[in-house]
C-alpha cells in the first residue's frame, strides 16, 4: 500500500494505492462532506485491502475516501470557504477557488484511470447504482458488476465526476447509499464493503471467484416535491411499487400522489417539511421487464 496526498487550500485528501498493472480503477467517496456512510464504506475498504497479499492484485486500486475535507471536516455537503458543490464543478479550474482547485487536482488522478466508482448517499433511499447506460452502453458491462441491483438512468448533470470522466471515455458510475442523518449504519457499511471487494474481483482487479448480480434496470428519477409546508406522512413503502396516481403520502390533508408508476427509490418517514423539499423519488422499469405487483 501506499499513501499520498493532494493538498489545496480545501484541505488535505488522503490516497490510498494497491496493486500494480496498466489498469486502474479509482474508487472515491466524500465528495459532499456529509455523506458518512460512503466514507466509511471506502475506509472499511481500505482496511480489507491492506490486508490482502499482494500476489492476490491484477491491477492498480486507488482509494480517496474524503475527497472533500472542508465539507468532510465541518459535516456539511459543500465546504465553508467558498461554498460551490464539488460535483458540479468537475473537472475543475487550478486559477479559480478552492473547490474549483481542488477538483481541478482530483480530475488529474481520475482523468487517467479505467474505471471509477463514486460513492455518495440518498437519504431515506433504497442503494442504488446512477449512471449513463443509455448514452454510454459500453458503460454497462462495467456496472453490471457492481452492486447494488437498482441500476437508475441519470439525467447527466454538468460537472459530476462520472458524467464528465465518461465523456472521455472511461467507464464510470455512482453508487448511492442509505443515510439517515449522520448516523452510521455499521450495516450498510460492513455489506457494500465486502460487495466492493467482490466488484473488484468481479473486474479482475483481484484474484477470487467471480459472481453474478441482479440487476433491475429503471429509467430517470421522478422526483416529487412538497407543494405546502407541514407534517408529511408515508402511505407508501420504501422499495414497493406504485403506479400512476397512486397515494405516496400526505401532508395534513393533502393527498400526494404518484406522477409516475414505478419503484419507490425514496421516500422520508413522517416528519415536518417545508415547501419544496424532496419527500419521494420514483424511479419507471426500464430493462428487464418485471412483475410490478
Amino acid at each position: 500500500m501506499e499513501i499520498g496526498y493532494i493538498r489545496t487550500p480545501l484541505g488535505r485528501s488522503k490516497i490510498f494505492r494497491f496493486g500494480s498493472g496498466p489498469r486502474e480503477i479509482l474508487i472515491i467517496s466524500g465528495i459532499h462532506g456529509n455523506e458518512h456512510n460512503s466514507i466509511a464504506t471506502t475506509r472499511r475498504l481500505v482496511v480489507y485491502l491492506s490486508k490482502t497479499h499482494k500476489n492476490m492484485f491484477e491491477g492498480r486500486i486507488t482509494i480517496i475516501p474524503v475527497a472533500n475535507p472542508n465539507a468532510f471536516k465541518y459535516k456539511q455537503r459543500t465546504s465553508i470557504i467558498d461554498g460551490h458543490d464539488l460535483n458540479r464543478v468537475f473537472p475543475g479550474d487550478a486559477e479559480r477557488s478552492a473547490t474549483y482547485r481542488h477538483a481541478a487536482a482530483i480530475w488529474e488522478i481520475a482523468q487517467s484511470v479505467d474505471y471509477i466508482v463514486d460513492l455518495h448517499t440518498c437519504g431515506y433511499c433504497q442503494p442504488y447504482i446512477l449512471t449513463l447506460y443509455k448514452e454510454y452502453p459500453e458503460v454497462k458491462k462495467f456496472v453490471e458488476d457492481l452492486p447494488p441491483e437498482n441500476m437508475v438512468e441519470s439525467i447527466g448533470l454538468q460537472g459530476q465526476l462520472f458524467v464528465e470522466a465518461l465523456k472521455i471515455g472511461i467507464k464510470a458510475a455512482i453508487i448511492e447509499l442509505p443515510q439517515d442523518g449522520l448516523k452510521l449504519n455499521d450495516e450498510i457499511i460492513s455489506s457494500m464493503s465486502r460487495k466492493l471487494l467482490q466488484s473488484l474481483i468481479n473486474i479482475e482487479f483481484l484474484i477470487g471467484e467471480k459472481t453474478k448480480y441482479n440487476h433491475k434496470y429503471f429509467g430517470t428519477l421522478v422526483r416529487h416535491h412538497a407543494d405546502s409546508s407541514g407534517i408529511f406522512t408515508p402511505k407508501a413503502k420504501l422499495g414497493g411499487y406504485v403506479g400512476k396516481g397512486e397515494l405516496l403520502g400526505r401532508i395534513g390533508k393533502i393527498l400526494i400522489k404518484a406522477k409516475s408508476g414505478g419503484k419507490i427509490i425514496s421516500i422520508i418517514p413522517k416528519m415536518f417539511i417545508i415547501a419544496g423539499e424532496l419527500i419521494a423519488s420514483i424511479a419507471p422499469p426500464v430493462y428487464p421487464k418485471e412483475e410490478h405487483k
